[in-house]
């Protein structure tokens, strides 16, 4: 089984993992993930149909339009769930 694990890092942190991605000629995922790795010690092969196996084959990009950056649409979409209530 996967999980999603959104991140918020300070500036100084990030710059350091780009540094580094830069540095290997890798992506800044690659270097985050390469560090959770030797922090806790574990690189399970299991965790990708294809066996790449580390957390990095988690990591990518969605296909299609971005979703969710409208607030108005969004505040009217939260509205509209609201004013229709629990379900009984």
């Amino acid at each position: 089984m996967s999980q999603v694990l959104q991140l918020v890092v300070p500036d100084p942190l990030y710059k350091a993992i780009e540094c580094q991605a830069a540095a290997q000629g890798s992506s800044a995922a690659t270097v985050a993930v390469s560090a959770l790795e030797q922090h806790f010690q574990t690189t399970d092969k299991t965790m990708h149909p294809t066996g790449i196996g580390t957390l990095e084959a988690l990591f990518g990009a969605a296909d299609g339009p971005a979703t969710g950056l409208d607030n108005e649409a969004i505040d009217a979409d939260l509205a509209r769930e609201y004013a229709r209530g629990l379900p009984k």
